[in-house]
């Protein structure tokens, strides 16, 4: 059997398009999955089906209130996601930002007063905080408020008063403003007091920047209230009129992705005024506790339930004590009793590299950070969930069916194995759809390896310990099941093994006594044939 060649399915109206079946006399596969859209088509009866019966969870966007209606018709458990993002000013516009919400926009230090100023001066000089140009410019606009990324309005912050930026020089760094910019108390200011401006997403919405949409994207403090605000009506929406079952909330991490000065240098950490400090990545992630928890309190409030809240953005990086300690978001803690529902490890297994062009691999250190990060999650019962690559709009990229995406996904499931445990929480995640470039036609399916009756894992190591599933002499990872074995090669060489004993290989067809693993593969073989 092809499993790439197309059957003709027989379309139908939404009205008909569930076939309703008990839950418990579905497939299942060997251990749970869950799906992502990034792109929206309408959702036909076999769509649905294959949905439904295959997948704990699906994350898409704009599923109509009919189409979740009947993929629930089919398994009632399955929870829909609303995709909502949590940390720029969204589709507001710069202007209706400025205007409502502008103290509670992202801010960094950029400079300090090489000398005392008084309350009414508007000229004076600053000292760049680094041997770099001081990232800043002059406004472009008349007024408080900015109309988009040509036409715009620059400000700083000193103690607690805002200044328009009239004019910069880039070489003697002298600055012109107009003092106690949008309602702000003019003040004197003491010599090396820390100058702020602010912090942007993404780099083309910047000051001057490229976007289409010629936008101006703030990042917005994230325990601020508009940051609360939104996530709380947001979801509301999702769940009392979309339909939805609950939420996906990107980007929620503790460190700062995705942010520019104006520009276009990634800006590492904000300032939080509260404390007088950078929010780094510990301090960032409480930050995202408290917001969480007092968005879980408002919707237990006005729904009197709390819908299932997922995040994205769970990373190496970040997940350990020291380095951000993210894993508490999926741990009850003091200042947040309830934890996320699951977090999202996006770019498990490599990242997009162009509609239908291979990935790029993770691969060497970078693929056991990420596997140490998932053996311990698996093992500690925590809810992870690693995406096969991205989980954003660029998801669609890998969608093309074909020899490219069926070796990553092979490759990003047998890392999966490689963690997994009996009793553990974790999920791997895949996009609902295929591609058939052919056809030119999108349309969900589920590969039949993930059926495939490989067991449950026969060893478990440490995640300090990965390298003990490594066999002597080799480079690949293999670990043994009740039925089967899981490999990976995470390296740019082959490696040839031989086993005591034969197995069959679902995909070839043919009983084997040992294999060749080419570099940046993965394997799954069984003791018998299904």
């Amino acid at each position: 059997m092809n499993f790439y060649k197309d059957v003709k399915m027989k379309k139908c109206l939404l009205c008909l398009l569930v076939i309703v079946l008990p839950f418990n006399s579905m497939a299942k596969t060997v251990y749970p999955l869950y799906a992502i859209s990034a792109d929206y088509t309408p959702l036909t009866s076999e769509d649905a089906k294959i949905i439904a019966q295959n997948f704990r969870l699906f994350r898409a966007v704009r599923l109509k209130k009919a189409e979740i209606d009947a993929l629930h018709s089919i398994n009632p458990q399955l929870k829909t996601l609303f995709y909502i993002n949590s940390g720029s000013s969204f589709a507001i516009t710069a202007r209706y930002f400025e205007t409502n919400y502008r103290t509670q926009i992202s801010m960094y230090s950029i400079a300090t007063l090489a000398s005392k100023i008084n309350r009414t001066q508007i000229i004076f000089k600053l000292k760049p905080d680094t041997n770099t140009p001081i990232p800043l410019k002059k406004s472009t606009m008349e007024g408080d408020f900015s109309e988009n990324n040509k036409k715009y309005v620059i400000w700083i912050r000193i103690d607690n008063e805002l200044m328009k930026v009239l004019n910069f020089n880039q070489t003697t760094h002298e600055i012109k403003v107009a003092r106690g910019f949008s309602g702000s108390t003019p003040s004197a200011h003491a010599v090396n007091a820390s100058v702020f401006t602010t912090v942007y997403v993404q780099r083309r919405a910047i000051p001057d920047g490229t976007d289409s949409l010629n936008r101006l994207r703030y990042s917005i403090d994230v325990a601020s209230p508009f940051a609360i605000k939104w996530l709380v009506d947001q979801t509301y929406q999702a769940v009392t009129e979309l339909n939805y079952d609950g939420v996906w909330f990107d980007v929620f991490s503790a460190n700062n992705f995705n942010h520019y000065n104006m520009y276009g240098k990634g800006v590492p950490f904000m300032w939080d005024f509260n404390k007088k400090a950078y929010a780094k990545r510990e301090e960032k992630r409480e930050l995202q506790e408290i917001r969480l928890n007092a968005v879980q309190n408002k919707l237990i409030d006005i729904l009197k339930k709390l819908p299932p809240i997922f995040a994205n953005r769970m990373a190496a990086g970040q997940y350990w004590p020291g380095l951000g300690n993210t894993r508490l978001l999926l741990m009850p803690t003091q200042v947040k009793p309830r934890p996320l529902a699951g977090y999202c490890i996006e770019n498990f297994a490599g990242f997009v590299n162009g509609r239908g062009n291979r990935p790029r691999y993770r691969i060497g250190n970078s693929w056991i950070r990420y596997m140490k990060m998932l053996m311990d999650a698996s093992q500690k019962g925590l809810v992870a969930l690693p995406m096969v690559a991205d989980a954003g709009g660029w998801s669609t990229e890998i969608e093309p069916a074909g020899p490219i995406r069926d070796a990553f996904e092979t490759y990003a499931y047998a890392s999966f194995l490689i963690a997994v445990e009996k009793n553990s929480k974790i999920m791997l995640g895949i996009p609902a759809y295929y591609f058939y470039t052919d056809q030119k036609e999108r349309k969900a399916w589920l590969h039949p390896r993930y059926s495939w009756p490989i067991g449950l894992p026969t060893e478990t190591q440490a995640p300090e310990n990965i390298l003990n599933y490594q066999p002597k002499g080799h480079v690949i990872f293999m670990r043994h099941f009740d039925n089967g074995l899981a490999l990976v090669n995470p390296t740019n060489q082959s490696d040839a093994i031989k086993f005591g004993t034969s197995y069959y290989d679902p995909d070839t067809r043919q009983t084997i006594n040992s294999i060749t693993m080419a570099p940046q593969t993965g394997k799954v073989l069984l003791k018998s044939r299904p």
